[in-house]
Parts: structure tokens; C-alpha cells; sequence
């Protein structure tokens, strides 16, 4: 019974292992050409307050909250005198669908001037646009917010002056400006400039440029969405001529996956049609419990065109597709053992002839025949 116990209490103990997601990560100090790991110091995750202390080669890793989920902007945090992360910018990182690999964190020593290159400048102002909106007081609706803070933390954290930071601002912005520069980054220019309203004007139209792009993105997707259902049909197509039926019902099947119902219920419904007429010929083909895989899957096919194809709305395709169910049907009963139709199919053709015989060929009801005797 302990033993029972033990067991239990390791599967319990690993399963709670495998349901805590970590983000890894290496820690290093120095610059491009002189990277040391660097070992116990203590890093952590702002958000959720995970903590670590890096180990030999300075590995780490994190614990994630089940609210930090891939694509959460996260904060890391590292605590070592003199020293400031310098990538990824500020710390923040986006947390990964990929777990397996180490985000690598690098440090530098507080008042390098690779703090204040665009890249590290450009991150701070867009940080900074972000951080002013959640401020907890209420602004004061007669006056510009004051930003002379972020600059005053991000100057001490980084080991510099305000002056030196506020130039290096400016001199960013005024460089975006001079240059061809995409609305997005025009935006933070106009923000780092306190010019607030054309930085709203200018976001508005990167927001309008990328809606425009995506657009098209998505434009592009159908387009070539329909050429592979299209080259799907063709395969198909031509199986179904040379009466390679299983080629055919696998094109189509995979036509059908590219196929949306929603957006294009008379496609789809087409597809499923040709998809139950290949299966419904496999049947014929077919031996022992494959005769019944293919018929059930024929029968779904109509089944599902009929959700489409109704009798109201397009009687016609209707009546088509009742009549190749009821030739699917009989060609089951062909194959049963003895020529007895198994006793699903009598009731299908019990309910096909009670509901639909006005649409449906005579020559599908000569094929089922005249059905069981009544006593």
C-alpha cells in the first residue's frame, strides 16, 4: 500500500511538473566580442514575480502564470551592481510558442554608449509612450503630461545624465523625421517631441497602412486558397475519370479541408457531392468491413451537400444528390451477403420513398427495388 502510495504521489508531483511552462534563459556580460556567462545573480520576472538565480553558464529559467501566454510582452529583471540589461531593450521580451530554446540576455555596464544607440533610444520612447497612458492619477487636463520622469529613471538606471539622454532623444527624433521614415516611427518622434496630436495623427495612418496591408495579405490567402482547391479538384477529377477512385476521394477529401462552408456553402456542398460519388464507387471495389467504411462515408458526404442543397432553395442539385445516395445504397445492397439489404438501408430507401419520391429518377427506385414485403 506505501508503495502504491509513492507511486501515485511521484505521477502526481510529475504531471504538475509537465503542466508549469518555464522560459530559459542564459545570462552574459560584455559586449559582442567578450560574453561571460554570468553565475548567482538573482533575475526575475516583473509580471508574475517568478525568480531565479543563474547557475554554471548562467542558466536560468522562469516560471509562466498561466496569463502569460505566447505573445505577452514580459519584463526580466537582473540584479548585479554596475551592470544593465542591454538586449533585449528595457528587458522586455514577448513570450514564445517555443519554450525549448534559451533567450539569451545580455548585460553591459551602466553608461556605455551602446545604451544610446537608436535601436536602445527608439525602444525607450516607445516605452515611454506606453508607461504615460497608465499612469494612476488623473492628468491634468490643462497642461501636456510631464515625461520628465521616464527620462530621470531611464538616465539613473542606465548610468547617465538627464541632459545627455534628453540630446540623444531629440537627436533621435530630429534623424526620424529628416528621413523616410515609416508613420509608425514618425509617431514616436512626434511623441518623444511632445508633440502629441500629430503623434496621434501619425499612428492613425500606420495603424490605416498596416490595415491596408493586411488587406491584401489576406486578399493573397484566397487566392491562392482557390488555387489549391482548384488543383485539388482537377486531381480528383481525373482519378474519378480513370476510376482511381481512392486517388479521387483523397483529392477531394483534401480540397474539402481548404473549403469553408460559411463563406462558400455552394463550393463546399459541391465538393462533398463528388467526395460521397468516390466513396460510393469504392463499394463496389470493396471487401469485407471496407464496403461499410465507404458507405458510411458516402452517406456522410450527401448528408452534408444536403445541408446546402436544399429542396426549397435548389431543388434541382437536391434531387441529384438524393438520387446518388439512393445509387449508393443499392450498391450496398448488391454487395450483402446473399443480396439481402442490410436493415439501415431499407429504412433510408423507406424514407427517401416516403419523402422525395417526386424528385427523385425512377431509374434510382428500379435499382433499390421494391423494398421488403409487408406482412
Amino acid at each position: 500500500m506505501r508503495l502504491v502510495s509513492l507511486l501515485l504521489a511521484s505521477c502526481l508531483v510529475s504531471a504538475h511538473a509537465q503542466a508549469q511552462r518555464e522560459l530559459l534563459g542564459k545570462l552574459v556580460k560584455g559586449d559582442d566580442q567578450s560574453r561571460t556567462p554570468a553565475d548567482n545573480v538573482a533575475v526575475s520576472l516583473d509580471e508574475d514575480g517568478s525568480h531565479d538565480v543563474t547557475r554554471d553558464g548562467g542558466l536560468f529559467h522562469l516560471f509562466l502564470s498561466d496569463a502569460l501566454k505566447p505573445g505577452v510582452e514580459v519584463t526580466i529583471s537582473a540584479t548585479i551592481p554596475g551592470f544593465a540589461i542591454y538586449e533585449p531593450p528595457g528587458g522586455k521580451l514577448t513570450v514564445p510558442m517555443d519554450l525549448v530554446h534559451r533567450k539569451e540576455i545580455q548585460l553591459l555596464p551602466k553608461g556605455s554608449l551602446k545604451f544610446l544607440s537608436d535601436v536602445q533610444v527608439r525602444a525607450f520612447v516607445e516605452r515611454t509612450a506606453k508607461e504615460s497612458s497608465r499612469a494612476t492619477s488623473l492628468p491634468n487636463v490643462k497642461e501636456p503630461p510631464d515625461l520628465s520622469r521616464y527620462l530621470k529613471d531611464w538616465a539613473v538606471q542606465y548610468g547617465f545624465g538627464v541632459d545627455q539622454v534628453k540630446s540623444e532623444v531629440n537627436r533621435w527624433a530630429s534623424e526620424v523625421e529628416s528621413k523616410k521614415s515609416d508613420n509608425y516611427d514618425l509617431s514616436l518622434a512626434a511623441f518623444a517631441k511632445k508633440n502629441f496630436n500629430e503623434a496621434h495623427d501619425k499612428a492613425m495612418e500606420a495603424a490605416a497602412d498596416e490595415e491596408n496591408r493586411l488587406v491584401s495579405l489576406q486578399q493573397q490567402q484566397q487566392e491562392s486558397i482557390d488555387l489549391i482547391i482548384r488543383d485539388y479538384l482537377l486531381a480528383g477529377d481525373s482519378a474519378y475519370s480513370a476510376q482511381d477512385f481512392s486517388k479521387s476521394s483523397t483529392a477531394y477529401g483534401k480540397a474539402l479541408a481548404h473549403t469553408s462552408q460559411v463563406q462558400n456553402g455552394i463550393e463546399w456542398a459541391g465538393i462533398q457531392i463528388r467526395l460521397g460519388n468516390a466513396e460510393a464507387a469504392l463499394v463496389s471495389r470493396s471487401e469485407g468491413v471496407a464496403i461499410s467504411q465507404h458507405e458510411e462515408s458516402a452517406r456522410k458526404a450527401y448528408q452534408a451537400a444536403l445541408t446546402v442543397y436544399t429542396r426549397e432553395q435548389v431543388p434541382e442539385d437536391w434531387a441529384a444528390t438524393q438520387n446518388n445516395f439512393g445509387l449508393a445504397l443499392f450498391n450496398l445492397a448488391e454487395r450483402s451477403e446473399g443480396g439481402l439489404r442490410p436493415p439501415d438501408t431499407c429504412a433510408k430507401r423507406s424514407t427517401l420513398t416516403a419523402m422525395h419520391y417526386r424528385f427523385i429518377p425512377a431509374s434510382t427506385y428500379l435499382k433499390i427495388g421494391p423494398g421488403p414485403r409487408q406482412a
